[in-house]
């Protein structure tokens, strides 16, 4: 009778409407749909402490509960339930747990830490089949594990990991009728303790996934072979038989031998002299390849590096090899001597060597892995990028190239950051160069712990389109864009702000704000949400899970809701429920890789619109904004029906119409229609056509035509020009707020300005950079050579912008508008009315960051209160 009240009890717990031989809750397992079916209704019991130096998980502690691991039974299951439910006194618990789709946390469950003492804990499911079949067990905790099927035990694997798909692929047999899975899952202190099954059918995805999760850590036990001759493969690895084929650093074949699952291979490398080689194993459905060395990596990079030093090489070779120097050096404080980071740099080391010593650039149209650096313009630093070149590449054949968007790496430098620490994930990126022949871009190292809130990352991006250009050959008609989380956001914000420069854009659960930022009108004029119209002839593939921990998926449901609401034709939302780990955009890579490769730009859409916050952006295909109101949102619509144009527009003042893309016929008579108005009929002079609807003339007096906010200047190449004219105070002030802004840069960018005084700019200087004076006419000669054309004075008791007088004899400001000196760069003034009250400013109230300051083209505030404009706003519009 008891019993049976107990099972009663455990159905009506878990509301589990199948009931089995046993009378215990089950899975069905009749049929497997693609997704699997999860492992979820669990009796789970313990936990039983363990001391952390003993190999634990061979402990078998259920005979303490008068059962025994290899023997279990649904009746022990069940009379374990009913003793630990009598026995108050225990720490040991039985229950009976719905997990729904997600991984079981035992430190949740248990009310533990990581840092809670070691221990065991068992999970038990019944798993019912109306026939006997075939399937696979997907497995993964994040320690050791011991799994029994029926009293089998199919899984016996002890070493620490983090939770990850696939770790366990294991072919199983289930009988018809009742199945007990029993599965055993330790724990060592200062860990995680998750668990999560999934029932299968074999699948080719499958393993490939599987494959990805090798990736992920290093086939071998160890990748550089210093102390030992042996190479031998982890036990945890391959469950199914392979074949093993290794090659050296010539290509040539040194061992070729079978892998049978189960058993550990391993094999004496003693014949083989010391070097780099590589191993490609071959399973079932796909084939993966690790790296190793055998010798002393390290010293055997030393040399190279002592001999490269010596030996005279072009400027941008000797930068991208003192990136290496410096990866190689980092490592060695941060790594240990097996670390396989180490293998990955010989190979570049190598590369390098061999190109110089035959005289060739190592960089210029060569296949491979690199650390490239390049000069940027913004402030003379040395910036960093990953780039893969796929072996396939030929310099006569121009490759797509793929840019994998930044995400946070920590407020470090890019050189010590995890993106490039991160090898398994830069290996994986390099598999995908190779497997979809094209060029993948990894860049960011402008990007710390936090995105920027400037353009400066578009215009590095720009630049190392450039910087590529030079040694390749891509096909700028297959630029695609890609990324996750936040990554996932600026792949679709780049696409909006430059319609027609990406032919398709890959993303996996975009991090999207909707909501307006009404404490920040910068990022709330820039947001994606904002300017995703633009995308419409833009291929777009979203994927997200719907069991998502990191970013909702409420956020690429709303995605997909105003993508709709926008008739946006090539967005294409996939959902899928399959997921369970915390960050598994990097399984999804793949499906972007391919999504994107099917597609080209296409110039000439014979519909347009666009949308732009700001004078940056200003180009959709075969359309232009040449002159646009500076303050307010510019949006343009444009449709051609054979040679009939009608454009609809808001606050845009002037376009040029691309002749050689616009889809029409040539050579005929074009109509175009301007807000219901024929502005334009017959057949045009040249290959563009220009539209002026509003003369300058017309416009409100304070109107300065090429004005832009000061953050727009400090994501362009600048210097800091510090006044030299002024008293003994004014030198004081004006130092102070140079090395403020200085210390501000190198905080975000870990690098420093260009700064000189106003008597040293050259006119190479006002011809190329833009220049952010700082004083004011009587403390800086820049500023008094130009004051009489600004639209600024200045007294003891007030400032004046524009017109627009600020009383008070502590003010400070900044202001931005074309240089007089040269109309083609810019002119910012950071400045003050005295000297003794002087500071830079600040947007918010947050602590300061250079790439969220400068929100206007001009912005007056008091000493005292530094965020608090007393007049903002944008030349042609107030705030």
């Amino acid at each position: 009778m008891n019993k049976l009240l107990l099972i009663l009890c455990l159905t009506t717990i878990i509301g589990c409407t199948n009931t089995p031989q046993s009378g215990l809750p089950a899975i069905e397992c009749n049929n497997i749909p693609d997704s699997g079916v999860v492992i979820n209704k669990l009796q789970i019991i313990g936990p039983f402490a363990a001391d952390d130096r003993n190999p634990f998980l061979q402990t078998d502690n259920l005979q303490t509960l008068g059962a025994n691991e290899t023997t279990l039974t649904t009746d022990d299951l069940i009379r374990i339930h009913q003793t630990l439910k009598t026995s108050p006194d225990t720490a040991i618990t039985s229950r009976w747990v719905d997990t729904g789709n997600y991984p079981v946390d035992f430190n949740k469950l248990f009310n533990t830490s990581k840092a809670d003492d070691a221990g065991n804990v068992y999970c038990a499911a019944i798993i019912t089949s109306k026939r006997k079949k075939k399937a696979r067990l997907h497995f993964s905790s994040t320690m050791g594990e011991k799994i029994w099927l029926n009293q089998q035990l199919i899984c016996d694997v002890d070493f620490y990991k983090y939770m990850t798909t696939y770790e366990q692929y294991i072919p199983i047999e289930l009988n018809k009728g009742e199945n007990l899975l029993l599965m055993k899952i330790n724990k060592k202190k200062k860990t995680d303790w998750d668990m999560y099954a999934r029932i299968e059918n074999e699948s080719p995805t499958a393993f490939k996934r599987q494959v990805n999760f090798f990736s992920n850590f290093s086939l071998f036990d160890t990748r550089t072979l210093k102390w030992t001759d042996t190479l031998s493969i982890k036990k945890f690895f391959l469950s199914e038989d392979a074949h093993l084929v290794i090659t050296d650093a010539h290509n040539q074949h040194v061992l070729s031998d079978s892998i049978t699952s189960g058993q550990r291979w391993a094999a004496d490398l003693s014949h083989l002299p010391d070097g780099y080689y590589k191993a490609a194993v071959t399973l079932h459905y796909h084939s993966m390849e690790h790296d190793f060395y055998k010798g002393d990596a390290i010293d055997s990079i030393a040399k190279i590096i002592a001999q490269l030093q010596s030996m005279p090489m072009s400027d941008n070779t000797r930068n991208q090899l003192d990136a290496l120097v410096f990866r190689y050096h980092h490592l060695q404080k941060n790594s240990w001597f097996g670390d396989h980071k180490y293998v990955t740099l010989f190979a570049q080391f190598s590369h390098i060597l061999k190109h110089v010593q035959q005289g060739r650039d190592p960089f210029h149209h060569t296949p491979g892995l690199f650390i490239r650096a390049y000069r940027s313009p913004i402030d003379n630093s040395l910036q960093y990028y990953i780039l893969h070149v796929p072996q396939c590449y030929q310099k006569e054949k121009p490759l797509p190239l793929m840019t994998i968007m930044p995400v946070a790496v920590g407020n470090m430098p890019y050189l010590e950051s995890f993106r490039v620490a991160n090898i398994n994930l830069t290996k994986r990126f390099e598999a995908l160069a190779n497997a979809h022949e094209m060029m993948v871009v990894e860049f960011g190292s402008r990007r710390t712990s936090h995105p920027n809130h400037n353009t400066i990352e578009e215009v590095e991006w720009n630049n190392i389109l450039r910087d590529i250009q030079k040694d390749y050959h891509i096909d700028t008609t297959r630029l695609y864009l890609s990324g996750a989380c936040v990554g996932g956001n600026d792949a679709l914000n780049m696409a909006a702000k430059y319609p027609g420069q990406f032919a398709a854009i890959g993303t996996v659960s975009p991090e999207i704000n909707f909501a307006s930022d009404a404490d920040n009108p910068w990022v709330a004029r820039h947001q994606t949400a904002s300017m995703l119209a633009n995308t419409c002839n833009t291929p777009i593939l979203n994927i997200h899970c719907s069991y998502d921990r990191h970013v909702p998926v409420t956020v690429s449901r709303n995605l997909n809701t105003l993508a709709q609401s926008l008739k946006l034709n090539l967005f294409t939302y996939r959902e899928i429920n399959s997921e369970y780990v915390m960050y598994y955009a990097d399984e999804y890579f793949d499906d972007l890789f391919r999504f994107c490769l099917s597609n080209r730009s296409n110039p000439s859409p014979a519909d347009i619109d666009f949308s732009s916050p700001h004078s940056l952006y200003k180009k959709a295909y075969w359309l232009t904004l040449t002159d646009r109101h500076p303050s307010k949102w510019a949006h343009i619509h444009a449709q051609v029906n054979q040679n009939t144009i009608d454009i609809t527009h808001e606050n845009v003042n002037g376009y040029t119409l691309d002749l050689k893309h616009l889809p029409h016929r040539k050579g005929q008579p074009i109509t175009l229609t301007d807000n219901g108005r024929v502005r334009f009929r017959g057949i045009p002079s040249s290959d563009s056509l220009h539209i002026q609807t509003n003369p300058l003339s017309q416009r409100h007096s304070s109107y300065i035509a090429g004005s832009i906010p000061l953050a727009q200047v400090l994501s362009s190449p600048f210097i800091i020009v510090k006044g030299t004219t002024g008293s003994p105070k004014d030198h004081q002030t004006i130092n102070a707020l140079a090395d403020t802004l200085n210390q501000h840069w190198h905080n975000r960018y870990f690098t420093h300005c260009r700064i000189k005084n106003d008597s040293e700019i050259t006119p190479d200087d006002l011809k190329t950079f833009h220049l952010i004076a700082l004083g004011n006419h009587q403390s800086n000669a820049l500023i008094k050579r130009c004051s009489a054309q600004l639209p600024l004075q200045i007294t003891e008791d007030a400032i004046t912008i524009n017109g627009q007088r600020i009383a008070g004899q502590q003010l400070n400001f900044y202001m931005v508008c074309p240089n007089p000196l040269n109309p083609q760069r810019h002119l910012a003034i950071i400045g003050y009315n005295n000297p003794l009250n002087a500071t830079t400013g600040r947007e918010t109230s947050a602590p300061f960051d250079i790439s969220n300051y400068g929100w206007y083209d001009y912005k007056i505030w008091q000493a005292n209160a530094p965020f608090n404009a007393e007049l903002a706003g944008y030349f042609g519009g107030m705030r």
